[in-house]
């Protein structure tokens, strides 16, 4: 597996336990990486977000989607096998934790003035 030439303060591996991902941090903005644990290749890679620090992730429980959520309120949904993010919203504070339900039907995200939201997901983009 690489190095990451930045600050990493999360992992987490996918249910499948095929992927890791890591929260990154450079030059005061964040940013996420997931690798395949076997081979090592990197399946996704974002950065240069607003926020100074990612705070959140989350693998669906089929392991194709990726929950990040960041200090300024930014959700994304990301597609890790075409890279690119399915979800994109903006809450008016920073997201604390993020949660699939079992099934996959649900996400929920725990902001920091202590309400969550539960989104009705189903791994495309139907909620």
């Amino acid at each position: 597996m690489r190095r990451v030439r930045s600050r990493a303060c999360r992992s987490l591996f996918s249910p499948d336990a095929t992927m890791v991902a890591v929260d990154t941090q450079k030059n005061a903005q964040s940013g996420i990486r997931v690798w395949e644990v076997r081979t090592g290749r990197q399946r996704l890679a974002k950065s240069e977000f607003e926020a100074y620090w990612t705070r959140a992730l989350a693998f669906s429980p089929t392991s194709d989607y990726l929950a990040s959520g960041d200090e300024s309120g930014n959700l994304r949904v990301w597609n890790i096998s075409e890279g690119e993010s399915v979800i994109w919203e903006t809450y008016p504070t920073g997201i604390q934790s993020l949660v699939f339900s079992p099934n996959g039907d649900y996400l929920a995200v725990s902001l920091w003035d202590a309400t969550i939201q539960i989104l009705h997901w189903r791994g495309n983009n139907e909620r």
